[in-house]
């Protein structure tokens, strides 16, 4: 029998009982409630240090806000734990009406504002747009119209191309949306109405 994990990474069976799953989400507050009674430690990779929440299936990174510390805090959790899959977890921006606040949603699909590069995981349904920055309501509309996109984040598409550089064959991305009608803003916890 051939495990999920081996015909997507190539890892032999024995290897994958101590392999974790890897999530990345940008602040500690986004994913408290999930890792609050996981253990917490901090290691150092590439000459920073990252705080790290671990339990028998899954660690977790904070990497920080933006596409620059969500790409070294991937990079940084797949060379330390060698994990047999990859995860951008976290909140996000509805640009879909039929998204409400609180709505967690599967995204297929994350493509980088910045160069229009997309990636495709292997599980979802929904696209997901990158932005450089907080997004309000009206770059909020010109982000679904000209991506064709349900939600905006500032992270997932640069921990997609982290692992796409690792050549780690499986990511997916799962995400907390905002209402539309709501700016998105990392410094707030629950967002700002417009």
């Amino acid at each position: 029998m051939t495990l999920f994990t081996e015909r997507l990474n190539g890892f032999r069976p024995m290897d994958t009982h101590r392999r974790k799953i890897a999530l990345v989400a940008a602040l500690e507050r986004e994913v408290w409630p999930l890792v609050k009674h996981w253990s917490a430690s901090e290691r150092e990779f590439d000459g920073r240090q990252f705080r790290f929440f671990e339990n028998a299936r899954a660690v977790l990174v904070c990497s920080g806000i933006g596409a620059e510390a969500a790409r070294r805090a991937t990079e940084a959790i797949i060379r330390l734990y060698q994990p047999v899959a990859v995860e951008s977890v976290g909140f996000a921006g509805a640009l879909d009406s039929r998204l409400e606040v609180g709505t967690v949603i599967g995204v297929k699909r994350v493509i980088d504002a910045k160069d229009g590069s997309t990636a495709e995981a292997p599980i979802g349904y929904w696209t997901l747009v990158s932005s450089e920055s907080t997004a309000g309501v009206e770059q909020k509309k010109k982000l679904a119209l000209a991506y064709g996109a349900h939600a905006v984040d500032m992270e997932s598409a640069a921990v997609a191309r982290a692992a796409q550089r690792r050549s780690f064959s499986h990511w997916t991305f799962s995400t907390l949306c905002f209402a539309s009608s709501m700016v998105v803003a990392k410094s707030s916890s629950i967002g700002e109405k417009q």
